[in-house]
């Protein structure tokens, strides 16, 4: 029993195989701790979405998150399933992909971010493009509701002069007929005319 023992230690493709799974199993837990920091952060993330962010960002995190996890969880199908001649490939691939998830998603989470800061930045701007718009309509009512007010103001001094003017033709014409006819019923001087007495 010693001596296989001692044959399987010595023995370098049992020795090879030990080294395998080793590694694989370092690899397994360095995956674990990188999923527990990658959600540990995406916690952190959807609690500040949650506190103010917009829902599509939120909803991107999540997104994010669940890519992460489908990620992390082909690399560890993929480790699962390689073969000791090509297992220094393999996981050379695999930790390459567990490494990259996380940033992945960060970028993701970003981008998110920065989707919705851009949102809430043009939202802004066309409130206030409505909010100077509605005002230079207010104006514009406001000087056409002046402008209206002095023409009317115009026609009723146009009006009030136009019957003063009558009033007073009326008058000169009332004057003048009384003054004829008062001059009219005078007798004609000795030798004038009719004629006579209106070139007079």
């Amino acid at each position: 029993m010693h001596a296989a023992v001692a044959a399987n230690e010595t023995d370098p493709t049992q020795h090879k195989r030990t080294r395998i799974q080793q590694q694989q199993q370092q690899q397994q837990q360095q995956q674990q701790q990188q999923q527990q920091k990658q959600q540990q952060q995406q916690q952190q993330q959807q609690q500040r979405f949650h506190k103010g962010e917009d829902s599509i960002a939120a909803t991107a995190a999540a997104a994010a998150a669940a890519a992460a996890a489908a990620a992390a969880a082909a690399a560890e199908r993929r480790q699962t399933q390689q073969t000791q001649a090509s297992s220094s490939s393999e996981t050379a691939t695999t930790t390459a992909a567990a490494a990259t998830a996380p940033a992945a998603a960060a970028a993701t989470i970003r981008a998110a971010a920065e989707a919705a800061t851009t949102r809430r930045a043009a939202r802004q701007a066309a409130q206030q493009q409505n909010e100077k718009q509605e005002e230079h309509k207010q104006q514009q009512q406001q000087q056409q509701r002046y402008t209206q007010q002095q023409q009317q103001q115009q026609q009723q001094q146009q009006q009030q002069q136009q019957q003063q003017q009558q009033q007073q033709q009326l008058t000169t014409f009332s004057v003048m007929r009384e003054r004829n006819s008062e001059y009219s019923m005078l007798p004609l001087p000795s030798g004038s005319t009719e004629a006579t007495r209106r070139r007079t």
